[in-house]
C-alpha cells in the first residue's frame, strides 16, 4: 500500500486540469456552467467563477446541478464536496491537489480491496496478494487516481460485486 499511495500522491498537480476535471470541480463545488455566458468574449474572472469555492454552497446545490446538467451518479460529487473544502483555496479557486487526492486515496483503498476480491474468489493468499500488488503498480489504476474524477469510486464500488 506504501509503494501504491507514493505512486499516486507523488507529482499529482504536475499535469494541467482538463475538461472533464473540471466539470468535476464545479459540480462539486455546487455550481453550475450555467452562469458562464457563451457567444461572447468574456473575462478570465467571469470563466474561472464556477471554480471558486463559495461556503454558502450546498450538497442541494450539487444535487441540483448535477441532476439537472449532467447524468452522473451523485455519490462522488457529495463526498468531493465535503473533501474539497477541508482544503483553503487559491487565490479563490479550489485546490487542483484537493480535487485530485480524494480519488487518489479511493485509489490507494482499491489495492487492500483487491487483496480482498483474491481471497474470496479464490481462498488464496497469495493470488490476494498479487492482485493487490498488480493494483498498486498498475500504470492505469496510477493514471485513474491522478484524475479529478470519480473513477477509482467505480473501481472501489465494483470490486465487492
Amino acid at each position: 500500500m506504501g509503494i501504491g499511495a507514493v505512486l499516486r500522491l507523488i507529482h499529482l498537480t504536475t499535469q494541467p486540469l482538463w475538461t472533464d476535471e473540471f466539470s468535476t470541480i464545479v459540480f462539486s463545488l455546487g455550481h453550475s456552467f450555467q452562469t458562464v455566458p457563451l457567444n461572447q468574449v468574456i473575462s478570465p474572472e467571469t470563466l474561472l467563477q464556477p471554480l471558486r469555492v463559495d461556503p454558502s454552497g450546498s450538497i442541494e446545490d450539487v444535487l441540483h446541478h448535477l441532476m439537472a446538467e449532467s447524468t452522473h451518479p451523485p455519490l462522488y460529487f457529495v463526498l468531493a464536496n465535503g473533501w474539497m473544502r477541508l482544503f483553503p483555496p487559491q487565490d479563490g479557486l479550489v485546490s487542483p491537489w484537493a480535487s485530485r487526492s480524494l480519488p487518489a486515496l479511493f485509489g490507494v483503498a482499491a489495492i487492500p480491496a483487491m487483496f480482498g476480491l483474491g481471497w474470496i474468489a479464490f481462498r488464496s493468499r497469495l493470488v490476494g496478494q498479487l492482485a493487490a500488488a498488480l493494483m498498486a503498480v498498475s500504470p492505469f489504476g496510477i493514471y485513474l487516481s491522478q484524475d479529478a474524477r470519480h473513477y477509482t469510486l467505480a473501481v472501489l464500488w465494483e470490486l465487492p460485486h
